[in-house]
């Protein structure tokens, strides 16, 4: 799509939907994939801008157009977890 994920405004509170937006290199559209699992390939998204959020799913459903946010990163929560 050409587009990035992106935190609005580089919000650094919890609940923010994040957002798709032209790629430009900011740190709000930079994020970390921290290993919790490497043989099932399963990993923590984080925000670089604010190390103690996530790239949170808005429930565990694994249907599509499900909407992401940032929330206070909790490893052992299934909408945390990313393959």
């Amino acid at each position: 799509s050409g587009l990035c994920l992106e935190v609005p405004g580089a919000s650094t509170a919890a609940n923010v939907q994040l957002v798709q937006n032209t790629c430009n290199g900011r740190p709000e559209q930079n994020f970390r994939f921290e290993v919790l699992n490497a043989a099932q390939q399963v990993y923590l998204i984080r925000a670089l801008h604010a190390e103690n959020q996530c790239v949170t799913a808005a429930s565990a459903a694994l249907s599509d157009g499900i909407a992401v946010s940032q929330q206070a990163c909790v490893a052992s929560l299934p909408m945390h977890q990313w393959r």
